[in-house]
């Protein structure tokens, strides 16, 4: 999403709760010949409150953003409502959170050659106990501010029987429905809200499996409060 927000913002910045995935995101951003100061990753939790690293991204820099986007994110979170709204803090009034994740029946099994199996469409990334995982380990969480600023969080890829069944383990919610995404993003308080889902599905490997995945896109916008007016 940093390549894709880039060419339209000043200045991205990025979180996440892995100090590995956020030193893999510094290092892609030097390596890319981009400037610290415009382009930067640090540990935290905006979510947990108890989160002592949350300092350094606790700063003004950190809120007013006119973006955030999460992808792949939101069947991580225990509680999407109250993610929605802490992300929704972090906005300007009128600011949009952009959220992208799988839908609800949405996956497709391929055979050997990775072609689509006709009639199986249904939930295939979810594991005996639950919970569901079907992209590999890359997790982003963005947002830009009225500058440019992203909040992001970034996977790396690594493949390990452990680490597999850490991030197994922490879907709370392995997919979507359209309208049930609507009502979170309503009941967390955005207004013109918004879902569509891709045309075309994903090829990913998972467990064993070969699957065709459908996408879904989601926005809302902080509504203005009385008196306030946009930046843009």
């Amino acid at each position: 999403m940093t390549r894709i927000f880039g060419p339209y913002v000043s200045v991205t910045r990025g979180i996440d709760v892995s100090r590995g995935m956020v030193a893999a995101y510094n290092s892609r951003v030097e390596a890319a010949g981009l400037s610290g100061e415009s382009v930067r990753a640090v540990q935290g939790d905006l979510f947990d409150d108890g989160d002592a690293s949350g300092e350094e991204s606790s700063g003004r820099e950190w809120c007013g953003f006119d973006i955030v986007a999460v992808g792949f994110g939101f069947h991580h979170f225990p509680d999407v409502v109250r993610s929605a709204r802490r992300l929704k803090e972090r906005l300007r009034p009128g600011g949009v959170l952009v959220v992208s994740d799988f839908v609800e029946g949405g996956d497709v099994l391929a055979d050997e050659k990775g072609e689509a199996v006709q009639g199986s469409e249904g939930n295939h990334a979810v594991h005996s106990h639950g919970h569901g995982h079907g992209h590999g380990h890359s997790h982003e969480h963005h947002a830009h501010h009225h500058d440019g600023k992203e909040d992001k969080m970034h996977g790396v890829d690594e493949s390990s029987p452990e680490l597999e069944k850490k991030m197994a383990e922490s879907v709370v919610v392995p997919h979507f429905s359209v309208q049930g995404v609507k009502d979170f993003f309503t009941e967390a308080g955005f207004v013109d809200v918004d879902v569509i889902t891709m045309d075309e599905r994903v090829y990913m490997e998972f467990a064993g499996k070969k699957l065709w995945r459908t996408i879904l896109f989601a926005r809302g916008r902080r509504p203005f409060e009385s008196g306030e007016r946009s930046e843009l």
